[in-house]
């Protein structure tokens, strides 16, 4: 993974989300299905790194990483959301970005 535990990449959260809100995305039921389904992906990966478990990991210097990926039953690929999380630091990150963005 990245350098000195740096592996969020959190940005992918804001290409969905106006994925979402494009007026395409609004009227393809498939691609809405999709949509939420990496959304929940996301915030799925905050509530495990924000388990009481994976914090002490972090806190006794385990080596873990939390990963978001998305199985596409159709086709059979495995997409990488690049949500991925290794340290507290990362995790504060991502919580006070979580918490500052409007709606």
């Amino acid at each position: 993974m990245g350098g000195n535990g740096q592996c969020i990449r959190f940005s992918f959260f804001s290409k969905v989300v106006i994925r979402a809100k494009s007026r395409n995305a609004l009227g393809d039921p498939e691609e809405k299905e999709n949509i939420l389904c990496e959304l929940n992906v996301i915030r799925q990966v905050t509530h495990v790194f924000q388990s009481s478990m994976v914090r002490n990991a972090w806190k006794s210097k385990q080596e873990l990483t939390v990963h978001g990926w998305v199985y596409n039953i159709e086709d059979g690929f495995l997409k990488d959301l690049n949500v991925s999380v290794n340290n507290l630091i990362s995790a504060s990150r991502i919580m006070d970005n979580m918490k500052s963005k409007p709606g």
